[in-house]
């Protein structure tokens, strides 16, 4: 307990709850250094690395955006090629961190006390 703050473990079940919720995402392979505190009577920080499934990732990324596939299918010149590899590549990074927005959000909704969320990829 840190008395200056109000601060200390959170409740094991609460902890588990967003566990539980985080793990049974599709995108989600595993967490490592999990850190759930509780901060006074109502509130609760939450922060975790998240090791993501790349293919499940990039399924749902296709999923989304179909049209990739068909521009990798239509494509025979090398430079193009390239290019859109270089173009998936940043587009799948920022899906990424929208991924990760939406996972904090989806934390924050079914747990309200989760106040800060804080997510990072491994």
């Amino acid at each position: 307990i840190n008395a200056e703050y109000g601060t200390r473990a959170a409740p094991p079940q609460k902890r588990a709850r967003i566990v539980n919720l985080l793990k049974s995402d599709p995108i989600v392979h595993s967490l490592h250094h999990i850190k759930a505190i509780q901060i006074g009577t109502d509130s609760m920080s939450f922060s975790a690395d998240v090791e993501f499934n790349g293919e499940a990732l990039t399924r749902k990324y296709l999923e989304d955006k179909p049209h990739i596939l068909q521009s990798f299918q239509d494509n025979t010149d090398p430079d193009k090629y390239e290019q859109l590899l270089i173009n998936y590549g940043s587009e799948l990074i920022e899906f990424l961190g929208d991924e990760v927005d939406r996972l904090e959000k989806k934390i924050k909704k079914e747990v309200p006390e989760a106040k800060y969320v804080d997510l990072e990829s491994n």
